[in-house]
């Protein structure tokens, strides 16, 4: 049986222009700076992602660091648009039948959590029953302790699953993406 250690953050982003250095954005917790696509613009409530515009651990060679066994994903964000699927922060491969990581993300206008487990071996999407507000501030969350998977919005769950058992399954080349659901064969 997984053991549940105590939340620790390992990661963490504020997406605001002291936190930039050239096309990278220093961590407040750990050390994984995300490198950018383009030089990173922001406007008054933090980083604009066009569609264009995505960040990664490492850009050219996909290499996860440390992944914990449990894990909780979140996010702050306001989105304007949105294309069929777009990824908000995780690391994904969902390449047929080979599936790994986690991901928060938004799928035709609806803000979803997914994971794959080693005991499932496949992901879980878990959506949002409710269509995103375009231009609202949206707190978001996704949550896995080895048993239960649970989606976030402004704070009120929305979703849950018991469907994956086991520790968080990923793929170590893979990329740490925020604003891009990127994997070997998608951006």
């Amino acid at each position: 049986e997984l053991k549940v250690p105590p939340a620790k953050r390992l990661y963490g982003w504020d997406f605001k222009p002291p936190s930039v250095r050239q096309q990278s954005i220093r961590p407040t917790v750990g050390n994984v700076s995300l490198q950018a696509v383009e030089k990173p613009t922001f406007h008054h409530q933090g980083l604009r992602l066009d569609g264009t515009q995505w960040l990664a651990n490492q850009l050219d060679h996909p290499k996860l660091p440390v992944m914990p066994e449990t894990i909780t994903l979140e996010a702050r964000v306001r989105v304007d648009a949105s294309p069929e699927w777009s990824g908000i922060v995780g690391a994904v491969q969902d390449n047929g039948s080979y599936e790994r990581g986690c991901m928060l993300g938004i799928h035709d206008d609806k803000f979803f959590f997914s994971l794959a487990s080693s005991g499932k071996r496949k992901l879980t999407y878990l959506t949002a029953p409710n269509a995103l507000q375009k231009g609202k501030p949206t707190h978001l969350v996704g949550t896995y302790n080895g048993k239960i998977m649970r989606l976030y919005v402004n704070g009120i769950e929305v979703a849950q699953s018991n469907e994956q058992q086991g520790s968080l399954l990923v793929d170590e080349n893979s990329w740490l993406s925020v604003g891009a659901y990127k994997d070997d064969n998608e951006l």
